[in-house]
């Protein structure tokens, strides 16, 4: 997929071409001006003269920085002769091109910038990964910012993600499942045919997908390298899944108004809590947190995890959805345009706004010491230092 070539210098290439015309002697009148004209094209990159095959594009440059450095443009991509010229390539690996990001609030930085509707992510061993619905990639950064880099494009419409830190795993509206190992350059196919679904988790042995059917939906499981899927549970529909748990599998059955798990070594099927319109939903060792999505009414809820002791962490939300834990406090994003992105303790009490003015919210995570998430509309992937203050800026995209 990933092209090996690369164009020799434009000098090394203008010092053949003076060796073939005149091998033995100083230039003569007549040549000068075929050579300039020569070196002046060599001077424009040896993409433009040749078409490298490298599909990132010979000339991709540097991602778009915070600062608003455009990012590079695109590379030459097919191969084409000197008089023609090849057509041109797709954006390099680094280089997003367009715009950069504008700046935020003190203590919110955009890590990214004018994606492609964005709408969901992972953080895991220091790096950002995100699905691109609109455009069809798969994208990274280091989660203290830098450049981006393409896993992997022309993937339909991705709506979900799943990373263990060797393997990325993401879902499409086309009934995908796709894997790419990290390190390795094309992606695979785990399974077709799957429906329109955006659930999908993984956990150290498995990765595991939601199927809709007519009536139920089908979580499928298979293992994580390799291998087919088995049907491991099909009861009801499916909106998210988690798989962080050992033990159990949990997810949010926004039709059934319901939160469910299953145990991962019998399958047996538990309704954990009632949850009306349950959208985003996080674990830890004793808990199971989620959202509901009640436009106007909405909420975080909590029970524990094998039942019981239901209670509500935070009420009278507008349309909260994503949601992400760390030891302490629950974080979740208000998907309404403009949204917040805000964390409440697990014990419940104030609702506290990390940022305000995002244009729909779509993901949450939490690594270490800085919360992430993304923006839907406003096509950005943001970062806010949680040891900090709490700081309340808009979305950087708002601002241009």
């Amino acid at each position: 997929m990933r092209g090996k070539r690369r164009c020799q210098s434009a000098h090394a290439f203008v010092g053949r071409a003076l060796a073939v015309t005149m091998p033995d002697r100083a230039p003569r009148a007549g040549f000068h001006e075929p050579l300039l004209l020569l070196v002046a094209l060599a001077a424009l990159g040896c993409a433009d003269l040749l078409g490298a095959e490298d599909w990132r594009g010979a000339g991709g440059g540097s991602n778009a920085s915070a600062t608003g450095t455009a990012g590079g443009a695109a590379g030459a991509k097919t191969t084409g002769s000197v008089s023609s010229g090849g057509s041109g390539g797709n954006r390099g690996n680094g280089g997003r091109g367009g715009e950069g990001c504008a700046s935020a609030a003190s203590g919110i930085e955009p890590l990214a910038c004018d994606q492609g509707k964005p709408s969901a992510m992972a953080v895991v061993g220091g790096l950002v990964y995100w699905v691109n619905e609109s455009t069809g990639t798969i994208q990274r950064v280091p989660a203290v910012g830098g450049a981006t880099e393409l896993l992997a494009e022309g993937e339909g419409h991705p709506c979900g993600i799943a990373v263990d830190g060797v393997h990325v795993f993401w879902r499409t509206h086309e009934g995908a499942v796709r894997q790419l190992t990290l390190g390795e350059q094309d992606p695979v196919s785990r399974a077709t045919g799957q429906g329109d679904s955006c659930a999908i988790a993984s956990d150290v042995n498995a990765v595991y997908w939601g199927e809709p059917g007519p009536s139920s939906d089908t979580i499928w499981r298979a293992p994580l390298s390799a291998g087919a899927g088995e049907e491991f549970v099909t009861l009801t529909r499916v909106r998210t899944i988690t798989a962080t748990d050992p033990i159990q599998l949990f997810w949010t059955a926004p039709t059934a108004g319901a939160i469910y798990s299953a145990d991962k070594a019998t399958g047996a099927v538990t309704q954990v809590a009632t949850a009306t319109d349950g959208c985003g939903i996080g674990v830890d060792a004793t808990q199971v947190f989620w959202t509901q999505n009640t436009q106007g009414q909405g909420s975080v809820r909590s029970a524990l995890l094998q039942g019981g002791m239901q209670q509500t962490v935070a009420g009278s939300l507008n349309a909260p959805c994503p949601l992400a834990l760390d030891a302490s406090n629950v974080y979740f994003a208000d998907v309404a345009s403009p949204g917040t992105v805000n964390r409440v303790s697990k014990s419940g009490g104030a609702v506290t706004p990390l940022a305000d003015g995002q244009l729909s919210p779509c993901s949450v995570a939490i690594e270490s010491t800085s919360a992430f998430w993304t923006t839907c509309e406003g096509g950005t992937v943001m970062r806010a230092l949680l040891a900090s203050s709490i700081v309340v800026g808009g979305d950087p995209a708002s601002s241009r």
